[in-house]
């Protein structure tokens, strides 16, 4: 096994080419279990290598341990992970032993921005990490305490990845092993997928520092360079690659979704070291819901197209994914296609990882009966009624029959429906807020005006709007009317082949009205590549909020201030808080629900009265905030295309919000600076721009080289032009307004 010097071992299950350096020695691992590479072997002596998909890595120390035991130093690595040094070039066997004199361990640590405790319950079972606590109580009670106050450290090892002195590796060896297979006893993995079954190598990667601490060993960080993708990764994009170019996109796709389902590392980081199989993913997935959406827009109630949808989303967010089964269940009316789609529903349901909470919708009632018909007649088209539940606020209805109609609607439905009868008209805010305190805890709630018509699939686009990503507060449809969300009198001219006049779905009748709308929403309500809005706000006729944002921004469920009793401005102060408190807020392109009403021009005076509330309550009145800077979006294309995708641009008006929420949409991958005096626009900012600075617009620092931004927009007057131009690119441009 040559000298007493050091030794290092790189772990390895297949062919690579490894590095000539003195005293590193290649040992396949899991060696009993598949063919000969040709390389020192882990199957021999006293070895536990049939037990490498459980124990990964491990399988080749523990080889090590009992069957090395020349003096000297023991190191750890893998095919493809190395350890550096300064010059990022190969740490030598001499440049270890010098480290070592100074320190006990050299091991693979980084500091992550999730501590031990959240990061391995983001991509694994947590409940194992605290069995392994247990047992280390039991059977290592000095390292109990240790143990505890790592899980909550953001110094994280990784890699099994070490280098010591042999006695402290047969010390190491020898305290790990029990530890590990005590463990195993005690969990259950039978259920585990390929990834998931090597669980002892995943739980151990950090009792290195448990072990360290609590022996009094000094650990040093090591450098880590990984120089290749995982083999798997890497094997994975040439199979694809090769369908790919024999056409096979759907069987490319199929083995992409397949592979990732059980072997989620391929996808990580450190596994696809330039991201070409995720973007590769991407790709596919686009193509595949492409040619779903082309249908979709034929039959919005195809269920196989739903279910086709929740199989691609599977691979990209099982929240979706949820989503889409549960919708193919809906119009489903095949027996043996439904047991075989519940199946999968009822899987995702169970996953720990789902979040999908089931959906309240809060509908305030006041007049307005033909239409209210129309609309619980569409909920039953549109929404599972397994996953929702109704309830109805009737703000003292003064229509004849209205009161009547929705008992016996109550009565005689199959839907769980809550009905309350105010004895007075409570207005907006406070008829809401009755209704959001009788829905379900643990529901989300979508606010509904009673002059609203749904259509095929609009509660499914904005739930899986709201379930786009963690940070997701609220979403909202486009309409008819209501200002910022209505959809463009073009659209509905094209579709319906008809010359119409601004307030169109007024003047026709209500079905004829509905009938453009809905053919519209027909060809629109389908799966995009680049399905939202950014918003600082939504119009509250129809808008539906997450439970998180509900319980941080009111948990009284005083939902709507009902300072603005009885109407208007409500639901722009719903905005701020919502975005203040953190979350995002999007329209869903592919949500439509018609709105009657909604004209904005207000009734008595009261709109102008809520203005000045709100004006009195945040300091700034939001109708200098609701429009982007004029022909902004097409200033930012004409650029994108003239100088590629990515333009840097900052911004230092009073119009951040919407400036930044329009480059976002019309050009994602822009970098957008916002710069802002006033705290709440720079709040609500964080959730529209990549960076805000908070600060005086001339003086506060800016993070950012001198002139590297390719747009600079600013308000004459308030910003010196010193300053302005001290951020721009020689061959950028100004957006001066004022």
């Amino acid at each position: 096994m040559g000298n007493a010097g050091v030794r290092i071992y790189v772990m390895t299950h297949k062919r690579f080419p490894h590095p000539d350096l003195e005293g590193f020695v290649p040992i396949q691992v899991g060696s009993a279990l598949h063919e000969d590479l040709g390389y020192l072997r882990d199957d021999t002596g006293d070895n536990i290598s049939d037990l490498n998909p459980f124990y990964s890595e491990l399988t080749g120390q523990y080889w090590v341990w009992k069957n090395d035991h020349d003096p000297g130093i023991i190191g750890c690595c893998h095919y493809r992970r190395y350890f550096i040094n300064d010059q990022n070039e190969f740490l030598t066997t001499q440049e270890m032993e010098k480290i070592l004199s100074g320190t006990d361990i050299i091991a693979a640590c980084l500091e992550n921005p999730r501590t031990w405790r959240e990061l391995y319950g983001a991509g694994h079972n947590i409940d194992d990490l605290y069995e392994l606590g247990q047992v280390i109580k039991e059977k290592e009670p000095a390292s109990y305490e240790c143990f505890e106050k790592l899980l909550d450290s953001h110094t994280i090892c990784f890699g099994n990845m070490y280098v010591m002195p042999r006695h402290i590796y047969t010390e190491y060896m020898e305290w790990l092993f029990p530890i590990l297979v005590e463990t195993g006893d005690r969990i259950d993995i039978s259920s585990y997928d390929t990834y998931e079954r090597r669980v002892f190598g995943l739980l151990s990667e950090n009792l290195i520092q448990v072990f360290a601490k609590t022996r009094g060993y000094r650990l040093t960080p090591g450098k880590v360079s990984i120089i290749a993708d995982k083999s798997e990764t890497a094997e994975l994009k040439v199979a694809i690659g090769q369908l790919v170019k024999e056409g096979r996109i759907s069987e490319a796709t199929e083995l992409f979704d397949k592979v990732c389902g059980y072997r989620k590392d391929v996808l990580f980081s450190q596994s696809d070291l330039n991201g070409d199989l995720y973007k590769l993913g991407e790709q596919l997935h686009a193509l595949e819901i492409e040619k779903i959406a082309e249908k979709m827009a034929s039959d919005p109630t195809d269920y196989e197209l739903f279910y086709e949808l929740g199989r691609i989303y599977k691979s990209i967010n099982i929240n979706q994914a949820l989503l889409c089964f549960e919708m193919a269940l809906f119009y489903c009316d095949n027996p043996q296609d439904y047991r075989a789609i519940e199946n999968e529903y009822m899987i995702l349901r169970e996953d720990g990882a789902n979040a999908v909470r089931n959906i309240s919708l809060m509908i305030l009632s006041y007049n307005d009966l033909a239409i209210m018909k129309r609309l619980f007649q569409s909920i039953e088209e549109c929404v599972p009624k397994q996953s929702c539940e109704i309830v109805i606020v009737d703000n003292c209805s003064s229509e004849e029959g209205t009161a009547q109609f929705l008992q016996e609607y109550k009565d005689k439905s199959d839907y769980q429906i809550k009905l309350i009868l105010c004895d007075e008209n409570k207005g907006f805010s406070k008829g809401c807020n009755i209704g959001a305190v009788a829905c379900d805890k643990n529901n989300d709630i979508l606010f509904l005006n009673n002059d609203t018509i749904l259509t095929h699939n609009a509660v499914f686009w904005l739930r899986m709007g709201l379930y786009e990503n963690k940070n997701m507060g609220a979403v909202g449809p486009l309409t008819t009317s209501s200002g910022k969300q209505k959809v463009s009198l073009g659209v509905f001219e094209n579709i319906s082949g008809k010359k119409l006049e601004p307030k169109w779905h007024k003047e026709y009748g209500l079905e004829d009205a509905f009938g453009i709308f809905d053919m519209a929403a027909r060809k629109l309500s389908v799966p995009l590549r680049n399905p939202y809005f950014r918003r600082f706000s939504l119009t509250g006729f129809a808008v539906l909020l997450s439970r998180t944002a509900l319980d941080q921004v009111a948990p009284d469920m005083k939902v709507f201030d009902e300072l603005y009793s009885p109407a208007y401005f409500e639901d722009d102060d719903l905005g701020l808080r919502v975005a203040s408190a953190g979350f995002k807020q999007y329209i869903c392109k592919n949500s439509f629900i018609f709105h009657a009403g909604g004209d904005g021009e207000g009734f008595n005076g009261v709109l102008e009265k809520s203005r000045k509330k709100f004006i009195e309550k945040w300091g700034f009145d939001i109708w200098d905030y609701y429009d982007a800077w004029d022909d902004l979006e097409n200033v930012v294309l004409s650029r994108v295309k003239q100088f590629g995708n990515t333009q840097r641009i900052i911004d230092f008006t009073s119009r951040i919000w919407m400036d930044a929420a329009v480059i976002k949409d019309s050009s994602p991958d822009s970098f957008v600076v916002c710069v802002s005096e006033i705290p709440v626009m720079a709040s609500v900012a964080r959730n529209l721009a990549d960076e805000v600075i908070e600060g005086d617009l001339n003086h506060s620092h800016i993070p950012f080289a001198d002139h590297s931004f390719d747009i600079v927009i600013a308000q004459k007057g308030n910003v010196s032009a010193e300053r302005v131009y001290s951020c721009l690119k020689d061959d950028g441009i100004v957006l001066w307004e004022g």
